[in-house]
């Protein structure tokens, strides 16, 4: 081979070693997914910011400015939201729906907590294996059914139960969160719940603080009290700082004579934080509320 020869061929070798560096450079670090461009709304409170979010292997890599970075997939944000999963945090979700959970994905719910408003199995464990059986297309959690354990151990009639009863009833609690369940969940509006005393409640929640969770509770909306949801909402504040629990309001509404009252509702809310009980609240996204006409309109002697 001549020398010329030699040479044409060392300066192809050096312009494709020389493409190929600049390609690896301009590939950078890869990730599986980079959202590009979205407004990040990130969960902590901070406000909204418009930038990049890398997931790799499940969980989420990097967020920020990620110009240098690219995935595998990459997803053009831009206009649209980037956010954590939601957790909906009172679910009645059915069983057999959450081997597809399509309608909860769809609106970004990852999370599901059952055994709202005081409903569910007294064994949790056993709850999450059969859950686990049928196939989850989303996570799951559980709540320590309230109503369960009152109708267990005290019944369904409107009578008082004993110390003893008492004791069971905050033994079952307890043996639920040591189960693993996410919080403590109560529908004092429904029977037989509904003929507990807000004292009587305390007590059996009892020892909870110790877990750092939450009690929700679908509020008592009585014709005792008037049809009033601010008492409700009053008493439900009240069993979370007398118990330590975190005190979720259920549905936080004010209506018939009390519409327009909200920011008397929020007051009390913010005077509760005030004094170190933080207080949260899901609410309808419409003007309506639904609930069992034997709830609502039939005294509690009567059913």
């Amino acid at each position: 081979m001549t020398v010329r020869g030699k040479a044409k061929r060392l300066k192809a070798l050096t312009i494709l070693l020389a493409c190929a560096a600049f390609s690896a450079c301009d590939e950078g670090p890869r990730v599986d997914v980079v959202f590009r461009g979205g407004t990040i709304i990130d969960g902590t409170g901070k406000t909204a910011y418009v930038g990049d979010v890398a997931v790799d292997a499940g969980t989420i890599a990097a967020v920020g400015d990620l110009g240098s970075l690219r995935g595998l997939q990459e997803v053009d944000a831009r206009g649209l939201v980037v956010a954590p999963g939601f957790i909906n945090l009172h679910s009645h979700a059915r069983y057999e729906g959450l081997s597809t959970a399509s309608n909860m994905l769809s609106q970004g719910v990852t999370t599901e907590i059952i055994n709202a408003d005081g409903g569910g199995p007294l064994n949790l464990d056993e709850q999450l294996r059969d859950l686990e059986a049928g196939g989850l297309a989303i996570n799951v959690a559980t709540n320590v059914a309230l109503g369960t354990i009152w109708a267990e151990v005290n019944g369904t009639e409107d009578v008082r139960p004993t110390p003893q009863q008492l004791e069971r009833m905050n033994a079952l609690v307890l043996e639920g969160l040591g189960q693993g369940a996410w919080g403590v969940s109560s529908g004092l509006d429904y029977k037989p719940s509904y003929y507990s005393t807000t004292d009587e409640v305390i007590t059996v929640l009892s020892g909870t603080a110790a877990w750092r969770t939450v009690f929700t509770n679908h509020d008592r909306v009585t014709p005792e009290s008037g049809f009033s949801s601010i008492v409700g909402m009053r008493e439900t504040i009240e069993i979370g700082e007398a118990t330590g629990l975190n005190p979720i309001i259920t549905h936080m509404k004010v209506q018939g004579h009390e519409q327009g009252t909200i920011e008397e509702v929020t007051a009390m809310m913010d005077a509760a934080v005030e004094r170190g009980v933080y207080v949260a609240a899901d609410a309808y996204p419409y003007l309506a509320g639904q609930t069992s006409l034997a709830a609502l309109i039939i005294p509690g002697w009567a059913q």
